[in-house]
Parts: C-alpha cells; structure tokens; sequence
C-alpha cells in the first residue's frame, strides 16, 4: 500500500465528525479571527502597559509635589503665600491625587491658623470636582470646606454644599451633618429645617444629635 493511500491529508482528518467539517469549511475566517484576536491582544498588552506607566509617573509626580511643596508648608519652609501660589498652578493631572489628600487637610487647617481660611475654602473647591459624590475623599474634603464657609460667613454656600452632602450614600456624620443644615435653615427655610431635624430624630433617635434636634425643633 503506497504512503499517499494510507496517510491522511488534514482535510480528510477535519472532515469525519462535524465540527471537523465545520472548521474545515471555514478554515481562512478562523485564521483572520485568530489573527485578530492575537493582533487585539497585543495592542491591549501594549495599551495597558503604557497606562501603567503613566499611572507610575503620576505617583512620582504627586510625591515630588507633596515633598516640595506639600511638606516644605507644613515644616514652615515656605510661606503661605508661595504655598497658595503652588496649589493654585499644580499640574491638573496631579491635583485631586488620593495620596495627597491627607497632606491637603494638614496644609488647610494651616493655612487656616495664618488667616487664609478664604483661600483654603477655594483650594478645596478645587479638589471637590475631581472625585465622585460616593468617595471618602470627597467626604472629608466637604467636612473641612462646609466649616470653612460657615466661619466665613458664607451660609448659602454652606447651606448648598450641605445638601449635596445629605444626598451622598456616605452614613459617616450623617447626623451631625443633618444638624448643622436645619441648624442654618431654621431662620431662612424652617420647613426644610423641620424635615431635617425629624429625619434625625427617627433614624438617629440614640444619638446626641437627636437629643439637639429636639431642642431645634422646640423653637420651630
């Protein structure tokens, strides 16, 4: 029996069940997928390791930033002034950085000690915008600057940032938070204030804040 009788070309293999018949039939589209699949797979290899790198020259970034001026502030290296002028010309891609924010706090209560609590409140407007209305960040940023505002006397502005933190899924403070925005609504939207204060109470009901609200409500 000759090698050409008893060998079995690929076709003839592929061809006895009918899956084999199957990719037999399209063997030059399953080659153009693959190839594209092996062609995606490596643009996202590619892609994914520039991102990294970009993610990892934006760290280094942040901790040049927070190193030269961040920390120069707080260990009194540099004025207040050249501190402000810093945070206010720092490269957008690194303002909002998560590994900053505990430095920002330290350098706004700072700056608050040397009377600049009007430019602090605005370096923290800044930093609002870039995290989402459910990060922790965003949360302790709108702590500080709603205590900023009101020391200024700016209540409309206290009373709005308030009502955006009410609308958070964030449950940290919530009652406190509560509190002080029916405690500057009482004069200027007593139903609001009203409405405030019994949320406190009915879902806060052990708390101090509760015992506080009463009190409010009392004078409503």
């Amino acid at each position: 029996m000759s090698e050409q009788n008893t060998e079995q070309t690929l076709d003839e293999t592929l061809n006895r069940t009918d899956f084999g018949q199957l990719i037999n039939d399209n063997k030059k589209p399953i080659l153009i997928v693959a190839a594209i699949l092996v062609v995606g797979i490596i643009a996202f290899s590619f892609i994914n390791n520039q991102r990294v790198m970009a993610n990892q020259e934006s760290l280094n970034r942040a901790f040049e930033f927070k190193v030269s001026v961040m920390d120069a502030y707080k260990e009194k290296k540099i004025k207040a002034d050249d501190f402000i002028t810093k945070m206010n010309s720092m490269a957008k891609e690194i303002e909002g950085s998560v590994s900053l924010v505990p430095s920002l706090l330290q350098n706004i209560d700072q700056l608050v000690k040397e009377n600049k609590a009007e430019q602090a409140a605005a370096i923290l407007k800044n930093w609002s915008a870039h995290f989402r209305a459910s990060n922790y960040n965003l949360f302790f940023i709108n702590i500080k600057r709603a205590s900023l505002l009101e020391d200024l006397g700016k209540k409309d502005e206290t009373i709005s940032l308030l009502e955006q933190m009410k609308k958070s899924s964030i449950k940290v403070l919530k009652s406190k938070i509560l509190l002080d925005l029916a405690r500057l609504q009482m004069s200027s939207n007593p139903k609001a204030a009203k409405e405030n204060l019994n949320i406190i109470i009915k879902d806060f009901e052990s708390s101090s804040e509760a015992s506080m609200a009463k009190v409010y409500l009392s004078r409503l």
